[in-house]
């Protein structure tokens, strides 16, 4: 039987283990590059969706409230959240929170009076492409100084 031997380059072997050992620093800057841009879309699309209606009482709350959570390690890996803050500053205790407020413009209600306007939906969808290259051209960059 033949034998074949492979050997790896000590330099590769050196770039291969401080890429390891950066890891978590690279995954951070790409997330914190895309986290930003994933909630300025959704911003927009809130701010195109809101106050369109006759009966709107939109006060604009909701879309300050929108932010991107700073990277953390979850169960499945690194994350950025889109969400919104909370509580929501009404004058009344009940005007509720603004993931509630969210969900109602997103969904609807069951009994019809409120019609959905999606816009978290939408807002992932338009920004995919643009967080993609975002944490792209991170990677890209981090990949030079290895």
């Amino acid at each position: 039987m033949a034998k074949l031997d492979l050997y790896i380059p000590d330099d590769l072997i050196l770039k291969l283990q401080e890429l390891g050992d950066r890891t978590e620093e690279i995954i951070t800057k790409m997330l914190d590059a895309g986290g930003p841009i994933a909630a300025a879309s959704v911003k927009s699309e809130l701010e195109r969706v809101v106050g369109k209606a006759e009966d709107s009482k939109a006060t604009g709350e909701l879309v300050r409230s929108i932010g991107a959570t700073p990277p953390r390690p979850g169960k499945d890996g690194y994350n950025v959240k889109i969400g919104f803050s909370e509580p929501r500053g009404g004058q009344n205790p009940g005007d509720g929170v603004n993931a509630k407020v969210a969900y109602l413009l997103e969904y609807g209600r069951r009994d019809k009076s409120q019609k959905p306007r999606p816009f978290l939906r939408a807002g992932k969808r338009n920004c995919e492409r643009q967080v993609q290259q975002a944490m792209a051209a991170v990677y890209k960059e981090e990949m030079k100084k290895v």
